[in-house]
């Protein structure tokens, strides 16, 4: 009886000890959720404020950053409300972005980026931020900013070194760079060197990150400015990692870094939404964007001239949310 309750006990423990050893590796499943290798270059800080964004000195006090956190704790009814209430509202600019096409405006080159001419009333920013586009048909030049967001075209600016992740580089003298995409299925040390590559000697870049096997992959390298979360699963959708919490929101490790930045599919296909739909979307995404921060716009099949509705959707979706 004694010997039979000693195995009985040992057994208890054997499986107690299995159950704390799972449960650590459970542990460190879930912090490998973000594959991340940090290399030497600049730190996060080195693009807060005005030194290296290239969006300059603020005119007025900008919303803080406290603020903006605490647009985490909304409730997706209040969420909704207030996107649709933006959605709904007036713009000063939207009769031009609605107004027929004629003739194309001529560019005015703004912080690497291209913009429409001053808008038709003066508009107060309630942040000021970089939207970046990663368009891989058309881009229009001029495009409809209330002056409270800035474009980055890196597809179509011959400034931007292409990357990829099989190792192949487009216009490689560009002074800008993005790396599309890290890729947890890739081998971790080749796509740390393609990075690597990508990145030297270049001033500001982007790097893309897809989430696959249930994980990010993040690569610092010198002057990565935004590290752009993929939000889209495949090409028919916006945003649905957006709702998957732990994913991209309420992630801890992504949360650590500040350069950290969503990126939206605008142009879903097939089609399957409204552009008031996309324009929705883009505005929830876009509250939780801090000053002097980063959005991405991801598009493949539909090219965007400013008769696009998807476009429109865009830039009708930045003015609300940037202004005060």
């Amino acid at each position: 009886m004694k010997l039979c309750l000693i195995r009985r006990l040992a057994i208890g423990i054997s499986l107690l000890l299995c159950v704390v050893a799972c449960g650590q590796a459970a542990d460190e499943a879930t912090a490998s959720n973000v594959e991340e290798l940090d290399t030497d270059g600049f730190t996060d800080e080195d693009f807060d404020g005005v030194d290296l964004d290239g969006l300059g000195p603020d005119p007025e006090p900008m919303v803080s950053d406290d603020a903006i956190d605490a647009i985490a704790d909304r409730s997706e009814i209040d969420e909704n409300d207030e996107a649709d209430g933006l959605v709904d509202s007036a713009d000063p600019l939207d009769d031009v972005i609605d107004a027929p096409v004629t003739t194309e405006i001529a560019p005015a080159k703004i912080n690497g980026g291209t913009t429409a001419p001053p808008p038709p009333a003066p508009v107060r920013c309630k942040k000021r931020i970089h939207a970046t586009f990663a368009i891989y048909t058309y881009l229009a030049e001029d495009l409809h900013s209330n002056g409270c967001w800035t474009a980055d075209r890196t597809k179509q600016d011959p400034d931007f070194r292409e990357c990829h992740s099989n190792g192949e580089i487009k216009d490689p003298n560009g002074d800008d760079f993005f790396y599309d995409d890290t890729n947890p299925s890739n081998a971790f040390s080749l796509e740390k060197l393609r990075v690597d590559r990508c990145a030297k000697g270049e001033k500001r870049g982007f790097e893309y990150m897809a989430f696959r096997d249930d994980r990010w992959r993040l690569v610092r390298a010198p002057h990565v400015a935004a590290y752009f979360a993929e939000l889209y699963t495949d090409d028919t959708r916006i945003d649905d990692l957006y709702y998957d919490r732990g994913v991209y929101r309420g992630n801890a490790t992504l949360a650590k870094h500040s350069r950290v930045a969503p990126m939206l599919n605008i142009a879903p296909y097939p089609p399957r939404y409204t552009p008031k739909e996309i324009e929705k979307e883009i505005v929830k995404v876009c509250s939780h964007v801090k000053n002097h921060h980063f959005i991405g716009f991801y598009e493949w099949h539909y090219p965007l001239s400013h008769d696009s509705p998807y476009l429109k959707a865009v830039e009708r979706a930045l003015n609300r949310c940037t202004r005060k």
